[in-house]
């Protein structure tokens, strides 16, 4: 896809994200299953573009009313290239040219815009606090609660890109062996700070096209699930219920603690079907019980 192409991917994604029907990481996941020609590659550059603009649309939106301009999804992403992303306007520019599958032109406001924002960072300091650190106004109250002083300090983390963690499946490897796999295919990870059997990207890595990933030796999982899941000490034998399951993936880690030889079952709305297949991939097919609805 044009670098153009992946931005009008971005604004379309956004304006489903706008109707509040879905979250925004279900409207993503719809979106690219619909259209199965956009490689890994492509994903992963309209994903980012995506989250630029949910991570800091307060910031964007003060940005577009003081340039008097509407307020939407393609507003959003023109100024969101501009201010997180680094672009030039004449590399927006390029890419909203309206031919195929590409934004349509810039008008004479958006062209303003997008050439002022050039001049300018992200934050100003004309914006509220609650702006500032890209929060909804009646959030900020509540937080500065909690957090006093150190609530800037706070949101710089939680809008910052969240790094991708691996569990590494004890039923196929440990965690000196997973590595090794990955790096074999060109995927440098580090080890966890605090899970033992956790892996951490250095940077995106299109984990569809690794065999570590496809072969069940790493599973996608943060590392704050992991740690979930040790602190249970399932064993051999034990019958585990997940009650707080989603995809499926503590419960896959419960049944590896179990070296195989007892009962995990996620209590989830997801197709149990689904979480099989990955069960099977993981070799943890034999402790994965039926999940309850």
């Amino acid at each position: 896809m044009t670098p153009g192409a992946q931005v009008a991917a971005a604004i379309d994604i956004l304006a489903a994200v706008d109707t509040g029907e879905h979250p925004a990481e279900e409207v993503a996941a719809d979106y690219f299953r619909r259209r199965r020609y956009i490689g890994a590659k492509d994903r992963a550059q309209i994903a980012g573009h995506v989250y630029s603009v949910l991570r800091h649309r307060a910031a964007l939106d003060w940005w577009s009313v003081k340039h008097a301009v509407e307020i939407g999804s393609r507003t959003r992403v023109l100024a969101a290239l501009v201010l997180a992303e680094g672009w030039r306007p004449e590399s927006v520019a390029m890419c909203c040219d309206g031919e195929r599958f590409r934004p349509a032109p810039l008008n004479e406001a958006e062209k303003r815009l997008v050439s002022n924002l050039a001049r300018h960072t992200l934050h100003h300091p004309g914006m509220s606090r609650a702006v500032a650190n890209d929060l909804p106004e009646w959030l900020e109250p509540y937080l500065d609660r909690v957090f006093g002083k150190g609530l800037e300090q706070e949101m710089v983390a939680l809008n910052a890109s969240a790094p991708t963690d691996l569990r590494v499946n004890l039923l196929k490897a440990d965690r000196a062996t997973a590595r090794r796999a990955l790096a074999a295919e060109g995927a440098m990870a580090e080890p966890t700070p605090w899970s033992p059997i956790g892996l951490r990207l250095n940077g995106r890595v299109p984990l569809g096209g690794l065999a570590a990933f496809k072969d069940g030796i790493v599973e996608v999982q943060g590392e704050g699930s992991q740690i979930t899941a040790l602190l249970v000490d399932a064993r051999p034998a034990m019958r585990v219920v997940d009650f707080c399951a989603g995809a499926g993936g503590k419960s896959l880690a419960l049944a590896a603690q179990m070296a195989n030889r007892g009962s995990s079952s996620p209590a989830t709305s997801q197709p149990i079907d689904s979480i099989r297949r990955r069960a099977g991939c993981a070799a943890a097919g034999s402790a994965m019980s039926s999940g309850a609805r």
